[in-house]
């Protein structure tokens, strides 16, 4: 027979339960646990001393009497155990985004938007500095001043020249 929607859900929050206990009490027994065992010194008849019970050694000046610890109650509310909010129908955990978004106010965005064009003003200043006379003298012959402007059009894989008629601006297409 095919497993229902219900003990689906109800694996989904036993598994919950299990790790909210796990985070409470197995965390710290572990640690406990892998410390006696890294301690070479450690001996087995060597435990944390407990004090005699009072009611069974009543003449012992080191005897204590026992008290009622208050019991340990685990938490298993929705509230408490994060994993519990999976464990209804149809409930999942999304996947972590390959990247991570990062918020930006408007003002952030315009201090951003000044910075780069500072910095381009700084890169096209610095290359003027350091250009050689030739090349220069290359750029402003490019620049052809006083000439006719020319469009380049290009279609279906063909480049042709066409001139700019008077009044007309040069079209890329």
């Amino acid at each position: 027979m095919a497993k229902s929607a219900r003990s689906k859900i109800m694996k989904k929050l036993r598994s919950a339960k299990r790790a909210q206990v796990q985070r409470l009490y197995g965390d710290a027994r572990l640690e406990e646990l892998s410390k006696r065992q890294n301690d070479a010194a450690y001996s087995l008849y060597t435990r944390s001393q407990t004090t005699k019970n009072a009611f069974l050694h009543p003449n012992d000046a080191d005897a204590t009497f026992p008290k009622l610890a208050p019991p340990d109650y685990v938490d298993f509310r929705s509230c408490a155990v994060p994993e519990a909010a999976y464990a209804c129908k149809g409930g999942r955990v999304k996947s972590k985004p390959k990247f991570e978004k990062t918020v930006t106010t408007i003002e952030e965005e315009k201090e951003m938007e000044e910075i780069e064009a500072q910095q381009k003003k700084t890169e096209t200043i610095e290359k003027l500095v350091h250009a050689d006379y030739n090349q220069l003298e290359e750029a402003l012959t490019m620049m052809s001043i006083g000439k006719k402007k020319q469009s380049l059009i290009i279609h279906k894989g063909i480049s042709k020249k066409k001139r700019a008629k008077r009044g007309q601006k040069a079209l890329h297409f």
